[in-house]
């Protein structure tokens, strides 16, 4: 095979493998249909233009969530807002896989999505990288370029709340 069918069969497998995450964790932070679809076409395309200058491969993830996170926040800059995120329209979430069979799935999807709206953006960002786009503490920490350990905290007290308001309803 040549070079381009080479380049091709990866980013289709990147993509097909990222996309669907990607895309939540974009319109999660910005609550904009039609913009986190723009940015995550954005993402791609600057991915397949750069990715012969990704030498390490098993840091495709980061680079990409990276590249969506500097998109958000060009966005951001751009409307004149501040990187605290608006309400969130977050009733898509599918919180079945998340507490299988613990309280019934309407009930826990609307108690995830109410706690999301209440957390702190720094928690609710590490929340979703991790949950939601299954990525590694060194991945979200290379990704919002702040240490692993506070990754783990950001997370910790998030998930800490999303406990504590369950149980009270158990």
């Amino acid at each position: 095979m040549d070079k381009l069918s080479n380049n091709l069969i990866e980013f289709t497998l990147v993509y097909n493998r990222h996309k669907s995450a990607l895309y939540y964790y974009i319109y999660k932070m910005l609550n904009e249909k039609m913009v986190a679809e723009d940015i995550l076409q954005n993402v791609f395309l600057k991915f397949f233009q750069n990715m012969e200058a990704i030498k390490n491969k098993d840091a495709i993830a980061a680079w990409i969530y990276r590249t969506a996170r500097n998109e958000i926040y060009e966005h951001l800059r751009k409307k004149r807002s501040r990187p605290e995120f608006p309400e969130e329209d977050l009733s898509y979430i599918d919180a079945n896989d998340y507490l299988d069979g613990l309280i019934e799935r309407k009930e826990l999807k609307a108690l995830i999505i109410s706690e999301l709206k209440t957390m702190p953006p720094e928690q609710r960002e590490v929340y979703l990288l991790k949950e939601y786009a299954d990525l590694s503490y060194r991945e979200i920490s290379a990704i919002l370029e702040i240490e692993e350990e506070l990754v783990k905290s950001r997370l910790f007290k998030a998930r800490k709340k999303l406990i504590e308001r369950i149980s009270k309803l158990i």
